[in-house]
């Protein structure tokens, strides 16, 4: 991998890092119809889009390389001493895996499949740091929290949505919708979590009403 493709990915993870530190879900309600909802447009876009645009526009997009925006504007302005050939612009859109079975194969993971499923991490590990200034307050301890976190349940899901994802385009040799994957097993451990311990209803209203009234939370 090249220094400049390194330093793309560095800036996408950057930039996944400021989304996820911006962007704040404020109930399970949310969480879930938001991912719900991109889950569907993921699978359409890459299952579907081909039969009605004769062509996978999720995978034409994902891999088309951008326009150099200087030499555009050089062009239009008719700015003399622009060099015919100008280097491609690589957009921080996506992060690259060389393939571990076909050779100069590599496998894509777009920003959105990072960001998207880490609202929800996010949104378990502020409600996992609430639970323990509670238990903290009234001295409490809770077994239960202590030895499996909201933040650790969904975490370990979204890394077997990973590896099923990859898995599945390994073997189907196919562009796979990362969402159909990470949304599942990210959400679906967190909530089963939360009806074992009663958690599910405040969860799904929003715990943080009362946590974050004097703080500025963007919501999306």
């Amino acid at each position: 991998m090249s220094c400049v493709a390194c330093f793309t990915a560095v800036l996408g993870i950057s930039l996944c890092v400021m989304m996820l530190q911006f962007f704040r879900l404020p109930n399970l309600r949310l969480s879930a119809l938001l991912l719900g909802v991109l889950v569907v447009y993921d699978v359409f876009w890459v299952f579907f889009s081909s039969s009605v645009f004769s062509s996978n526009v999720m995978v034409a997009v994902a891999t088309k390389v951008a326009d150099n925006p200087v030499a555009m504007v050089a062009d239009k302005l008719n700015i003399p001493g622009v060099p015919k050939t100008r280097p491609s612009l690589s957009i921080p859109g996506k992060l690259i895996f060389p393939s571990s079975v076909h050779n100069g194969h590599f496998s894509m993971l777009g920003l959105g499949d990072i960001i998207l499923p880490g609202l929800l991490l996010c949104f378990a590990m502020r409600y996992d740091h609430m639970l323990v200034r509670a238990t903290m307050a009234t001295d409490q301890i809770s077994l239960a929290c202590s030895r499996w976190s909201y933040f650790q349940v969904s975490i370990l899901g979204y890394a077997l949505g990973l590896i099923l994802a990859a898995v599945a385009a390994e073997v189907f040799s196919a562009p796979q919708p990362a969402l159909l994957y990470l949304v599942p097993c990210t959400l679906i451990p967190f909530v089963v979590k939360a009806t074992i311990q009663g958690d599910l209803k405040s969860l799904w209203d929003g715990p943080f009403d009362q946590q974050t009234k004097h703080s500025v939370v963007v919501v999306v």
